[in-house]
């Protein structure tokens, strides 16, 4: 099932980047036109009042360094950023640096960061790898927050998702805010929504 869906992702992945690269494969797209069209669709998105809420699953996971993390770390923050990506994501180039920037920033000490890698492991075994590429990924980004490889919890949250990246988001009681974001999110996208979510 979990190839199944990583390879359903990859395709969907593929198809865009031919709709956004030239015919040498190189990207053709102008970051900053790519950054409006971002926050317009961002900023249309405008959270409701009363936000939904539905319980995050509860995990007990490794992060790509071999520690362990569970759902008790939300309750560390007001809010938790959780982005799912996977090691193959063409979008790991904008979000992840993005992201290691957001999260080291001094008005975002009450925000927690947190990644999911969706295709390393399946069934309870990571691929060795693809660990190492998300260890990579990870240290290039000098990321101050861990990128969990998906347990049985994780994975049927993986599961359900049938774009990447997509960005969750938390509060300290381990219930999510309003819906996912499925969208290629820049810094300032991710502080608009983080606003949001806190009712700003």
């Amino acid at each position: 099932m979990k190839k199944t869906i990583t390879a359903v992702l990859a395709l969907t992945m593929a198809l865009t980047c031919l709709c956004s690269c030239g015919s040498d494969g190189k990207d053709k797209s102008n970051l900053s036109s790519a950054e409006s069209l971002i926050s317009s669709q961002a900023g249309s998105t405008t959270a409701n009042p009363e936000q939904s809420k539905s319980a995050f699953p509860s995990f007990k996971a490794k992060d790509v360094t071999g520690k362990t993390v569970t759902n008790k770390v939300f309750a560390k923050k007001k809010l938790t950023v959780v982005n799912v990506f996977a090691t193959w994501s063409g979008s790991n180039e904008f979000e992840l640096p993005a992201l290691a920037k957001l999260s080291k920033s001094e008005d975002m000490k009450d925000i927690g960061f947190l990644g999911i890698v969706l295709d390393v492991a399946e069934n309870g075994k990571a691929d060795k790898k693809l660990l190492e590429k998300a260890r990579k990924l990870y240290e290039s980004n000098g990321s101050p927050y861990p990128y969990l490889v998906t347990d049985s919890a994780l994975n049927e949250l993986c599961e359900n998702i049938s774009f990447l990246p997509v960005t969750f988001f938390v509060d300290e009681n381990g219930m999510t805010v309003g819906d996912p974001v499925n969208n290629i999110l820049t810094e300032s996208n991710f502080r608009q929504f983080i606003n949001q979510k806190l009712g700003g």
